[in-house]
């Protein structure tokens, strides 16, 4: 077992070789195998997204099963999913140092945002799926340096910007309607 999510009334496991969803009483609502070699799941009461650490395929779950697969043109750094089934996934990028799609629970890309020289190592969404987080870092002399910033999808300039020197940003988590945690160093 890689990972166990409980989500309310039941749990999504993740193993090297299948994705599965639990009744709180333990019953299998299903299991299905992903095919990735480094599977990632990150989760909310709305869905769970799977994919694969360095790869452009994920796929897209609910309790009752497979929603839907898909690739991205470029791999995979990182994803967030919201309650409301709104999803976003980090990818490295041709032209920017990585960039962030947000899709509709409907799978519609609804915003594109880009970094054009720090790398994008952190995403997280409010619950309702209209504001995104962000956390990016550089290296300058052996120094690592982090910024997180909060964005609606009217704009790609940030409502909200921290900056973090000499830190490095591990995580980003959405904890209710009005605030996010974020973990760093130091």
């Amino acid at each position: 077992t890689l990972s166990v999510i409980p989500i309310g009334n039941y749990y999504y496991v993740l193993t090297d070789t299948h994705i599965s969803a639990y009744s709180s009483a333990g019953k299998e609502l299903f299991s299905q195998s992903h095919g990735f070699e480094k599977p990632v799941v990150v989760a909310s009461v709305a869905r769970a997204l799977v994919y694969g650490e360095g790869t452009q395929e994920y796929m897209i779950f609910d309790p009752s099963g497979l929603k839907t697969t898909a690739e991205t043109e470029n791999e995979i750094i990182c994803g967030a999913v919201s309650d409301s089934g709104v999803y976003a996934l980090v990818t490295y990028s041709s032209n920017y140092a990585s960039q962030v799609n947000v899709y509709s629970k409907h799978h519609d890309e609804v915003y594109k945002w880009f970094s054009a020289v720090d790398t994008v190592n952190g995403v997280s969404l409010s619950s309702n799926g209209k504001k995104l987080a962000v956390a990016t870092y550089n290296s300058s002399s052996g120094v690592f340096n982090s910024t997180f910033n909060i964005l609606n999808y009217k704009s790609a300039t940030p409502e909200f910007t921290q900056t973090y020197d000499n830190t490095l940003i591990y995580g980003i988590k959405d904890c209710n309607k009005s605030s996010v945690a974020v973990i760093k160093s130091n």
